[in-house]
């Protein structure tokens, strides 16, 4: 059990877990936790028994990133909450670097591709263009057609909840269909487009969701 040790006025309020180490209350005017110090909490908490619904590999990366958090409610008790009001760029690194971590454990190597920024990767033998989302249902923007600046063979959408990840992978011929359809909307110009996905249940793109295992099967396929 957490105790909540008593300051004088002025004094910052500390709480300490039963293994010694000392926490910030919530509130507290502190620095955002480095890497190493949540990867300790991550200790911590397994040693006491606090569950975890993220896989060991998806909590290995979330605690390699720290910002501050948002005061959205879903997400104040999220693992993931240091990513919520993270920049475009810090977030386009995590999930790249999500998609190596998976890939690896599946013993498929990502490699960025020269001469391209942003999120387009090698995945083993296939190019894979990679959209990341935080809202639900999952909205992903800025999709173009695999023909459109070189192509790509498929098109993968991770989406981060406070408690799961949920994931897409669309062959290009599929994108390609589910633009004609419309399925994959006009967003700000003719060659770029967005679309939601739901995170359950029955859509456009529920036959190409997977779960975490699913997702790393789909990689293992590429290598």
């Amino acid at each position: 059990m957490n105790t909540t040790a008593k300051t004088a006025p002025g004094n910052t309020c500390r709480r300490t877990n039963p293994a010694g180490t000392s926490w910030p209350a919530s509130g507290s005017a502190t620095k955002p936790f480095s890497a190493g110090q949540i990867g300790r909490m991550w200790w911590i908490a397994g040693q006491i028994g606090i569950a975890m619904a993220f896989d060991q590999i998806e909590r290995r990366t979330i605690g390699a990133f720290s910002a501050d958090a948002m005061g959205d409610a879903q997400w104040e008790r999220s693992d993931l909450r240091v990513l919520v009001s993270a920049s475009p760029q810090t977030k386009g690194s995590f999930v790249r670097r999500l998609v190596q971590d998976l890939a690896a454990t599946a013993g498929v190597e990502v490699r960025p591709i020269p001469g391209r920024r942003g999120n387009r990767r090698r995945v083993g033998k296939v190019v894979c263009e990679i959209k990341f989302s935080m809202e639900s249902p999952a909205r992903f923007q800025q999709v173009r057609p695999p023909d459109n600046g070189g192509g790509y063979q498929y098109l993968v959408g991770i989406a981060a909840q406070p408690d799961r990840m949920v994931y897409w992978v669309i062959p290009a011929d599929d994108v390609a269909e589910l633009f004609a359809n419309d399925a994959i909307t006009f967003q700000h110009g003719e060659d770029s487009r967005w679309f939601r996905a739901q995170l359950d249940g029955s859509d456009d793109f529920a036959p190409y969701r997977y779960d975490r295992r699913g997702f790393v099967d789909q990689l293992r396929v590429f290598g």
